[in-house]
């Protein structure tokens, strides 16, 4: 069972302010995204000319830590890699591969968990150096888990789902090709069981 202090870890990581702001923040882009897109559907002309915003594809990858919210179930190593394309200045659209960590248990058992994401990504420049983003996404989630009973291997069944994720974080950009970025990401109901998970990576766009 889920104990207190995990549920208040999950309630605390959803609810705090700086997650209400971004959550905001990305609506708001949303809603600015899409005004945008139905002037020139209409033919109508800004009330100031821009030059034509440069749409970049990019790629990227990091490693870090998962922490499922459960009991007497281990934290386990992450690793993921993912492209995306940027729609506008404010959003992007991105899919990718995870490998959310092998979480051990009691016993030898373990839990190996691997997904694919989509998610949107909405980014928010506070310098021309740096940007915090937050992710809204779909994790298609395989659990593949490995039990023993009296150090014998027992014949298991693999698990899939799909789940709803959030994530949010700051990247460092250096030019217009490459970036550092440090993030966190809730995973909601995976296996029935949440994950926190807490990552840093490089970004190469093109």
């Amino acid at each position: 069972m889920t104990s207190t202090k995990h549920i208040n870890k999950k309630l605390t990581f959803i609810t705090s302010p700086p997650i209400k702001k971004l959550i905001f923040s990305l609506l708001g882009m949303i809603v600015i995204s899409l005004q945008g897109i139905n002037l020139s559907l209409a033919g109508e002309s800004p009330l100031m000319e821009k030059p034509k915003y440069d749409r970049q594809w990019y790629i990227g990858g990091g490693s870090g830590l998962s922490d499922p919210l459960f009991e007497d179930i281990d934290n386990g190593i992450r690793l993921d890699a993912y492209t995306g394309i940027e729609v506008s200045e404010q959003v992007a659209v991105e899919a990718g591969v995870i490998h959310l960590g092998e979480f051990d248990s009691s016993a030898n058992n373990s839990l190996d968990i691997n997904g694919v994401t989509m998610a949107l990504r909405g980014i928010n420049r506070i310098s021309p150096f740096s940007s915090l983003y937050m992710k809204l996404g779909i994790l298609a989630w395989r659990v593949e888990p490995t039990l023993f009973l009296n150090n014998t291997q027992l014949a298991t069944s693999t698990e899939s789902g799909q789940s709803l994720w959030l994530g949010f974080g700051l990247a460092l950009h250096f030019g217009r090709h490459f970036t550092i970025w440090s993030g966190a990401d809730h995973f909601s109901q995976v296996d029935n069981v949440d994950i926190n998970s807490y990552s840093g990576g490089v970004q190469f766009s093109f």
